[in-house]
C-alpha cells in the first residue's frame, strides 16, 4: 500500500514538471504584405508597464471601524478623485505597396524593382495605399536634387490625398525613359497620415487649412492648396533627414519571384507596425541604369 502511495506521488510530480516545461506559444508578428492587404488597427497611448506584484496569500483580517469625518468632509469640500485612467486611441498600422512596370510597344509588365534598366528602357511607379492619408513621390535625376512627381497637376488637380482601393501611376500619361550616361536615379515614396509640412511649403502655394482625408473613397475632398506651376528643387540633405527619421521600425519585404509560377507578384511591400496620430511610410527606390 505504501509502495502504490509513493508511486503515485512520483507520477504526479513528474507530470507537473512536464506541464511547466512547455513552451509558451508566441503569436507571430503580421508581415508588410499582411498589413497592407488586411488593416489593423494599434493602440496608441501611454500604457502603465510595471508589472504588478504577485498575490500571496493574506489571513482575513476584520474589517477596520469607519473613521470619524475630517474637517475636509464636514466643511463640505469634496475628497480628491483618483486620477482617470487614460483611454487608448487606436490608428490603423500604415502600409504601401509599389511595383515598377516596364513599357515596351504598348504592352505593361512588372518586373522586379531591383532591375538593370538600359537606355531605351521605359518604365512607370505604381503605389498603393492601405488608409487615408497623404501620398508624396519625389524623384532625383543626376543633378542631385529632388522634385516632387507626385502630387501633380495631371492627377486630382494636384491633390495628394489618398485612399485604399486605389492605384496611383506615375508619371501619369508619359513614362520613365532611361537615356544618357548610365547611372542611378532615385525616387522616395511618403505615405503619411498628416501632410508632410517641409515639403509642403516647397511645392504647394498655400491657401487655407489642408483638409482631412475622406473616410470613405469616393467622397468628395474639396482642395484648398494650388500645386505651384514650377515647383522649387528639395534639397538632398531635406530628403536624408527624413530617410532617417521616418525609415526606423519600418518592415520591407520584396516577395520571392518564383520562376514556374504563372502569376509572379513583383510589388515590395512597406510597413510600419506601430500606429500612431503621425505616422508615416517611407520607401527608398533606386533606379540603375546600365
Amino acid at each position: 500500500m505504501r509502495t502504490g502511495f509513493l508511486m503515485f506521488m512520483a507520477a504526479a510530480c513528474i507530470s507537473q514538471a512536464q506541464g511547466q516545461d512547455q513552451p509558451k506559444v508566441v503569436a507571430a508578428k503580421p508581415s508588410a504584405k499582411d498589413m497592407f492587404l488586411h488593416p489593423r488597427q494599434m493602440a496608441y497611448g501611454a500604457q502603465d508597464e510595471t508589472p504588478s506584484p504577485p498575490k500571496t496569500k493574506t489571513s482575513v483580517k476584520p474589517k477596520p471601524k469607519p473613521k470619524p469625518p475630517t474637517d475636509q468632509a464636514q466643511s463640505g469640500q469634496s475628497a480628491a478623485q483618483p486620477p482617470a485612467s487614460i483611454i487608448q486611441a487606436s490608428y490603423t498600422a500604415l502600409a504601401l505597396r509599389y511595383t515598377v512596370q516596364r513599357k515596351d510597344n504598348g504592352k505593361t509588365t512588372e518586373v522586379p524593382a531591383d532591375t538593370k534598366f538600359h537606355s531605351g528602357d521605359r518604365i512607370q511607379l505604381s503605389v498603393e495605399v492601405n488608409d487615408a492619408g497623404y501620398l508624396y513621390i519625389i524623384h532625383q535625376g543626376t543633378s542631385e536634387t529632388w522634385k516632387a512627381m507626385f502630387p501633380s497637376p495631371e492627377i486630382a488637380d494636384g491633390d495628394n490625398r489618398v485612399q485604399r482601393d486605389h492605384v496611383y501611376t506615375v508619371p501619369r500619361g508619359y513614362v520613365f525613359t532611361f537615356s544618357g550616361d548610365p547611372g542611378v536615379e532615385r525616387l522616395f515614396v511618403i505615405f503619411s497620415r498628416e501632410p508632410v509640412q517641409e515639403i509642403d511649403s516647397l511645392i504647394y502655394s498655400l491657401k487655407g487649412v489642408r483638409q482631412t482625408p475622406a473616410a470613405e473613397p469616393g467622397r468628395e475632398r474639396p482642395a484648398t492648396d494650388t500645386l505651384m506651376a514650377s515647383a522649387r528643387p528639395i534639397d538632398d540633405s531635406q530628403i536624408k533627414v527624413m530617410r532617417a527619421m521616418y525609415s526606423r521600425d519600418l518592415i520591407i519585404e520584396k516577395e520571392d519571384q518564383d520562376q514556374g509560377s504563372q502569376q509572379q507578384d513583383m510589388s515590395v511591400y512597406v510597413a510600419n507596425p506601430k500606429g500612431s496620430p503621425d505616422s508615416r511610410v517611407v520607401a527608398d527606390i533606386p533606379l540603375t541604369h546600365i
